[in-house]
């Protein structure tokens, strides 16, 4: 069961580990003196950021989790 678990969330949860990265890189970039322009290109960019995340089908992972423990012979 916790390899289906894995084969499931691990993906998902390295893509959020790297989007974590990139939006820390990306606050880390900001300067004091950034001027409106600068935010607002930073503000885009991380308005979407997290889309992946929030609209994720959390049902279709609990369907590939049951179909790969089936392929597997867990469940029959």
């Amino acid at each position: 069961v916790l390899e289906a678990y894995d084969f499931v969330r691990q993906p998902r949860a390295n893509m959020i580990l790297r989007r974590s990265v990139w939006a820390g890189e990306l606050y880390d970039s900001l300067q004091g003196d950034d001027d409106g322009e600068v935010i607002a290109s930073l503000r885009k960019q991380l308005s979407t950021l997290w889309n992946p995340v929030w609209h994720h089908d959390l049902g279709q992972d609990v369907e590939v989790a049951l179909q790969r423990l089936r392929d597997m012979g867990t469940f029959v």
